[in-house]
């Protein structure tokens, strides 16, 4: 009886945990999208991600417009990127967004499935 009670206890808490597990991540995808109207249906989210994991966005060549499609970067953040791009030129790789404040340096390897740089100079 108490092998049995065991088993249904773990069961029971392994559904739990992915059912907690299931509700952060739709909580994390909430608050992104939190707000803004433009990804107000994650479908449509899902779908631009979708696209630019498939055709990444040059970060030497695209547009603040551009770069703001991405949740984790604001408009503020995105002028800020291409003001640097021409004040001091191309970036060289994705690794120097960490200069900025307002980008989280744990945000970067995410953004690398989202951005390039290209290697002409």
């Amino acid at each position: 009886m108490n092998f049995f009670f065991q088993k249904i206890l773990f069961t029971i808490l392994f559904i739990l945990a992915i059912t907690i597990t299931l509700s952060a991540q739709e909580t994390e995808i909430e608050n992104i999208l939190e707000g803004d109207e433009e990804y107000s249906d994650v479908s449509n989210l899902l779908e631009l991600l979708s696209e630019l994991e498939n055709n990444p966005l040059d970060l030497n060549i695209a547009s603040a417009k551009q770069l703001s499609l991405l949740p984790w970067i604001s408009d503020i953040l995105a002028q800020n990127i291409v003001r640097h791009r021409k004040r001091f030129g191309k970036f060289s790789s994705i690794e120097e967004l960490k200069k900025f404040s307002q980008l989280d340096p744990e945000t970067i390897p995410v953004l690398s499935k989202y951005l390039t740089v290209s290697s002409q100079k």
